[in-house]
């Protein structure tokens, strides 16, 4: 049924505005959520390469005897396939070995 009083087509656009806005906003937190998670993952992967690394120096071994290489994939639940993610941790893997070695991707 389509309004024919201009103020209910104008009251029903500022609905699906308002309603839009609220879609927008929700996306928005959606991925700075995401964001974050991702920059502490790689913090904590970080820290794991170091204490690693740092284990090595320890232990009296010398500087980059004993390192680690970490690929970080991300888990996509609208596509929950264990193949990709594991193909895409893997990829990660050699793009920090081919860095260097020693590193996370």
């Amino acid at each position: 049924m389509c309004p024919r009083n201009p103020d209910q087509l104008r009251n029903a656009g500022s609905g699906l505005a308002d309603w839009l806005a609220d879609r927008q906003q929700q996306a928005d937190q959606h991925a700075e959520r995401a964001r974050a998670g991702a920059v502490g993952e790689r913090r904590v992967a970080e820290a794991l390469r170091a204490g690693i690394e740092g284990t090595g120096r320890r232990l009296g071994y010398p500087p980059g005897l004993i390192t680690v290489s970490i690929g970080l994939a991300e888990f996509n639940p609208k596509e929950p396939a264990e193949v990709d993610l594991l193909v895409s941790a893997d990829r990660a893997l050699y793009r920090a070995k081919a860095a260097g070695r020693n590193a996370v991707a």
